[in-house]
């Protein structure tokens, strides 16, 4: 609802407390949800790099749980991924994969700067 309410910042801290929480809970599905949510979020915000290392770990943690996207969610993430793709251009790629490389517990403390 923050984000729905155009406050970004607060939906970014509320997500971060939600990450913390579906992982101590082992549901990761609804972790890689929240990683995505929070990709977007930064991505609003026009943190390029954030929000591709977000969604970067998003992506690692769904294939480590076997955890796909809907299709909805997938093309929410994409359309708000790509002025972050264009205005980084080749460095998108790095941003993404030091988000891969991330242990659900860096994300959540990534998450949570």
């Amino acid at each position: 609802m923050a984000l729905e309410q155009g406050d970004p910042r607060q939906a970014q801290a509320l997500y971060a407390e939600s990450l913390q929480a579906f992982a101590e809970l082992g549901q990761m599905r609804d972790a890689a949800n929240v990683l995505d949510e929070l990709a977007g979020s930064a991505a609003g915000l026009a943190q390029w790099e954030r929000a591709l290392k977000l969604a970067g770990a998003a992506a690692a943690l769904r294939q480590r749980f076997g955890a796909p996207p809907s299709a909805a969610a997938k093309a929410k993430l994409e359309t708000s991924l790509d002025p972050a793709r264009r205005s980084l251009g080749g460095a998108a790629t790095t941003a993404w994969m030091q988000g891969w490389a991330m242990s659900l517990e860096e994300a959540i403390r990534f998450a949570a700067a």
